[in-house]
C-alpha cells in the first residue's frame, strides 16, 4: 500500500506483517547492516494500523535491496498454578 505523507510530504510504502493482534513489532536486524539509505525511524520503521501491524519505507531506501527481520510479541493469559486451579475444581466439586 502507498501513502503520502502530508507532513513530509514523502512517498511511504507500507507492508503488513501478517501479526493479527500483536501487542507490538519491532525490526530487529537489517541486512546489510551498513546501508546508510535506510536508517530507522527516518526511513522505515514499524506502525500498527487498526489490528495489524505494518512495516514501512521511504525515500531513498524504497530503492535500496534490503531485508529486514522481523519480531512480533503477543499477549498471554498467565498460567493458573496448580494450587489455585485444584481448589477451582474442588470447589467447583463440592457445590
Amino acid at each position: 500500500m502507498q501513502e503520502n505523507d502530508a507532513k513530509s510530504n514523502k512517498q511511504m510504502v507500507y507492508c503488513p506483517l501478517q501479526c493479527p493482534k500483536a501487542d507490538s513489532a519491532y525490526v530487529s536486524l537489517k541486512r546489510p547492516s551498513n546501508n546508510n539509505n535506510c536508517v530507522s525511524f527516518f526511513s522505515y520503521n514499524v506502525v500498527k494500523r487498526q489490528n495489524d501491524w505494518f512495516l514501512w519505507r521511504s525515500g531513498k531506501c524504497l530503492q535500496e535491496e534490503i531485508q529486514f527481520d522481523i519480531g512480533c510479541t503477543f499477549p498471554f493469559k498467565k498460567p493458573i498454578s496448580k494450587r489455585k486451579a485444584n481448589a477451582k475444581f474442588n470447589s467447583q466439586k463440592s457445590s
